[in-house]
């Protein structure tokens, strides 16, 4: 069995890999944000993050475009101030996803909620979210994570509980 020498990568290929440029010099945050743009653009979901401020209230610093598909929302409606999106969200579930915040804010745990909201287009739609927290300087919590559409997933389970009942 014979092992293949690999030549180390020249200092220029370890800079590039590493997202830098020829100088060794990390691309501006522009160039950076045009990038996660393009990639978040291909994830199928929305790549966001969810901010709770010292003060309680929330934003989504960030969300990708995908936003506007999955909650009928354009990503700069909730930058600053997430009330849109809690307004979205079916009149069962709200209190379940603030506890699932909370909760996760307190133990400095992973979220991850599934709940309703009434898209303006699309009628009811099944969300999943999964998020990591992360505790800011300035006492606030970012969390890092996405949401997917799962109605389908919700149909199909409906269906197969409604024909388990039917059969018995």
């Amino acid at each position: 069995m014979t092992h293949e020498m690999r030549k180390p990568p020249s200092p220029l290929a370890a800079n590039q890999a590493a997202g830098n440029n020829e100088s060794g010099i990390a691309p501006p945050k522009a160039e950076m944000e045009h990038w996660l743009t393009k990639i978040a653009a291909t994830v199928p979901g929305v790549i966001c993050s969810f901010k709770l401020r010292a003060d309680g209230s929330t934003c989504m610093p960030f969300a990708s475009t995908s936003l506007i598909d999955l909650y009928g929302l354009h990503p700069d409606r909730v930058r600053d101030d997430s009330s849109p999106i809690f307004s979205i969200i079916d009149k069962r579930d709200v209190g379940h996803v603030q506890e699932k915040i909370e909760s996760s804010a307190r133990d400095m745990t992973p979220w991850r909620a599934e709940y309703r909201i009434q898209h303006p287009a699309k009628g009811e739609r099944w969300i999943e979210g999964h998020s990591m927290p992360q505790r800011e300087p300035d006492g606030s919590i970012v969390w890092y994570g996405f949401l997917q559409d799962i109605t389908e997933r919700q149909q199909m389970a409906s269906a197969l509980r409604e024909n388990a009942l039917a059969n018995r």
